[in-house]
């Protein structure tokens, strides 16, 4: 038997679901937990819409989805592979190098950097939270300020990210809601190297991941050792993931997914390469690279070209004081 206080509890709870699961975020696809669109009928009569809150609230009563300081599920199993502890910051150093060129026809060259420090810290054993400090921009020329740099370090450092985390795989994250759509891209690329869905560090895996680049088959291959670190090695075709593309119309449309024999010819021929050291079961460091020709009118390695190159590297634990602490509650 519900109590009053009880009933009133799950009434109120009821009330805040249609907002909370429209700012809930599905891993680092991008996919929002609940995409069906607003009703718009009338609602029902308060007793019967009551009702039905009640009822569908009692089976979740504890689902992560209803409650705004929980990002993913509220419990998860014990880590296997990685061992991050809950009372360490870990400070990185990341930089991304981007380079758009005419390969074999010319020296003409854009580049742009980004190096930020950030932040990772976990709440829960399944629950982190990302925070960028010491963004700089970057230009071919140093000397030469980069438009409209402040606006994009201001951007990205405002908001933390929440993320779920269980044993490498990054299945959820929560943005604040009013974080904008490409600052979230540039924190889901460097969420996306922490992911990891090996079943153990020690052995050879293939498999396939959901991250930033869509849904992509991966491939990771143990290279050995340096001292106390394992090296890994993790490879993938992005021309062949699926999901990788978003389209935007004017036309209302439903979604759907071809066979893959039917997959549309990728414009971009894409793959990517990562080093990953792993040291006392954490990532001490991270290297990718990715490289991107446009196919049409290009031959063999000539034509237009992008290369993203991504390093992550640990530069301290410090623990955790109140001074420290990144603040978990949403703003």
């Amino acid at each position: 038997m519900l109590t009053n206080w009880g009933l009133s509890l799950l009434l109120q709870l009821c009330q805040n679901v249609r907002s909370l699961s429209s700012a809930r975020e599905t891993g680092l696809s991008g996919k929002r937990a609940d995409g069906s669109p607003d009703s718009k009928q009338s609602p029902p009569p308060m007793d019967i819409r009551n009702t039905r809150c009640v009822i569908n609230a009692l089976p979740a009563f504890w689902d992560s989805l209803k409650d705004p300081y929980i990002c993913g599920s509220p419990t998860c199993n014990e880590p296997e592979k990685f061992k991050y502890l809950l009372d360490v910051i870990y400070h990185y150093e990341y930089q991304v190098n981007v380079e758009t060129y005419f390969a074999g026809s010319s020296n003409n060259r854009s580049t742009l950097d980004v190096r930020a420090v950030p932040k990772i810290q976990f709440i829960t054993p399944c629950e982190g939270l990302l925070q960028l400090t010491d963004v700089t921009l970057i230009d071919q020329d140093e000397n030469y300020p980069v438009e409209r740099a402040e606006k994009f370090i201001h951007a990205v450092s405002l908001f933390d990210l929440r993320f779920a985390f269980h044993d490498g795989i990054v299945s959820e994250i929560c943005p604040e809601p009013e974080e904008e759509d490409w600052v979230l891209n540039f924190k889901r690329a460097i969420l996306t190297l922490f992911q990891n869905t090996m079943k153990r560090f020690d052995i050879n895996f293939k498999g396939v991941e959901q991250d930033i680049h869509g849904t992509c088959s991966v491939d990771y291959t143990v290279r050995g050792q340096e001292n106390t670190s394992l090296i890994l090695v993790k490879t993938r075709d992005l021309s062949q993931c699926t999901n990788r593309y978003k389209y935007m119309s004017i036309l209302q449309t439903v979604r759907y997914d071809f066979q893959s024999k039917f997959q549309t010819w990728p414009v971009l021929k894409s793959e990517s390469k990562c080093r990953i050291t792993v040291d006392h079961h954490i990532y001490k460091a991270v290297s990718c690279r990715e490289r991107h020709l446009f196919e049409p009118f290009s031959g063999k390695n000539s034509g237009a070209m992008t290369t993203v190159v991504q390093d992550l590297v640990l530069i301290r634990e410090l623990n955790k004081t109140d001074t420290e602490v990144i603040e978990s509650q949403p703003k």
